[in-house]
């Protein structure tokens, strides 16, 4: 894309080329959701929505006013080795409750299924969101009458020390 028609977002600030609808793409960068080729924030002329789009075609579409209900959301997630991100998205893979994941720059999506999450479900969510140091709290509305038992420790430890 040629330089001279880059803009910034009117309302983002963000630097990117307008299409014809008005939205602003931005590069994001290459990351392992992508497959090492980069991909767009779309940005939505008003400054409330966005999609990413990634190099196979895949949109995932988000309003910025309101969050998915089946997502889990890791900002920042920090690996120590190349071994421990490995073990990360093998782990995620391995949980049968995340049917997907995608992400842009610094976050990823967990995306989860569409039924009532059960106790092994819970546990694997916990102890995955603990051991990266993802907020835990996010389990919260997925906890149910088969899986508080996984969740009540956490909670407690949340609610008394807002422990993330």
């Amino acid at each position: 894309m040629n330089n001279e028609y880059k803009v910034k977002h009117p309302k983002t600030g963000q630097e990117g080329w307008l299409d014809h609808k008005g939205n602003v793409w931005v590069p994001t960068g290459t990351g392992p959701e992508a497959h090492g080729r980069p991909h767009w924030d779309v940005m939505s002329h008003d400054g409330k929505s966005h999609r990413n789009v990634l190099p196979s075609d895949k949109i995932r579409e988000a309003t910025m006013d309101t969050k998915p209900k089946n997502y889990l959301v890791c900002k920042r997630v920090k690996f120590y080795a190349q071994k421990d991100e490995d073990a990360f998205f093998c782990w995620i893979k391995a949980i049968p409750c995340i049917k997907s994941y995608e992400g842009a720059k610094d976050v990823l999506y967990l995306d989860l299924v569409d039924k009532p999450l059960d106790y092994v479900d819970m546990k694997d969510l916990i102890a995955l969101l603990h051991r990266y140091k993802i907020n835990i709290s996010q389990l919260e509305p997925f906890i149910n009458e088969d899986n508080a038992m996984a969740a009540e420790p956490w909670l407690k430890q949340i609610q008394a020390k807002k422990y993330l």
